[in-house]
């Protein structure tokens, strides 16, 4: 039997990039994948397509991350109708500029507090009363939510240190209900977000032990274990997946 069979994974941002990898990654293990999109209505319809004709079950629902009311609002609808979700993972996320000298600072670090942390907190906290007893929760961070390593991330770092923070206080409050809560924080992965072939690429890969970009495939990986029974003693953990960029 698939290891997820009967199983309902909750995936935000799930669309494109590592979400769509997670979406498929679930669905071939036997879940029922719901997620959720901001725009890429095409990307989202293509990807339900794709899974039902290898057999699998997908739902995609519009919520736009940067409305994060909006989103909780949607969500709090969609778990009421789904009655139960096994594993929540919340990947939406975006990445802008913060200079500090420039006017553009200020709203998109307001931008990517509202998706990478507001909508995290208030879309968890919708669906938190559909959530099953002994679920999980896998939060997407990033390596620079250990340490700002570059210079104009300083928006970014701080929004994944917050997402960091949720997932510890969350350890607490959702052990009695035996709730597992982990941060994977990738390093550079080959998504559309950042590909491997960008003008910034050979710097990344030179921080990089490793020497290379990870693939979407081997942070997905790391999500199906979080998320099956032999990682149910791990919980309040911080996994980074980036080559050993932190070494």
């Amino acid at each position: 039997m698939k290891e997820f069979h009967n199983k309902t994974v909750f995936i935000t941002g799930g669309s494109r990039g590592m979400g769509a990898a997670m979406a498929q990654a679930f669905a071939a293990q036997g879940a029922k994948v719901v997620f959720t999109y901001g725009k890429s209505t095409n990307e989202a319809n293509a990807l339900v397509k794709t899974i039902q004709a290898q057999g699998g079950q997908a739902e995609a629902h519009q919520a736009d991350a940067s409305n994060p009311q909006q989103l909780a609002s949607t969500l709090a609808a969609l778990g009421k109708k789904l009655g139960k979700i096994h594993v929540l993972i919340n990947n939406a996320g975006v990445f802008l500029d913060t200079t500090m000298t420039e006017t553009s600072a200020t709203e998109n670090f307001t931008t990517m507090m509202n998706v990478n942390v507001l909508s995290v907190f208030l879309g968890t906290h919708a669906l938190l009363p559909y959530l099953a007893e002994g679920g999980r929760i896998i939060n997407l961070g990033s390596v620079m939510g250990q340490s700002a390593m570059w210079p104009n991330f300083s928006g970014y770092t701080a929004s994944k240190f917050a997402v960091a923070g949720l997932s510890s206080g969350w350890t607490y409050d959702l052990a009695p209900r035996k709730i597992t809560v982990n941060t994977i924080e990738p390093g550079p992965i080959n998504t559309e977000m950042n590909p491997e072939n960008s003008p910034m690429a050979d710097f990344m890969r030179s921080n990089v032990p490793l020497g290379r970009y990870g693939q979407p495939q081997e942070v997905v990986d790391l999500a199906l274990f979080l998320a099956s029974p032999a990682a149910g003693y791990i919980t309040g953990a911080r996994i980074s997946i980036g080559g050993g960029i932190h070494a």
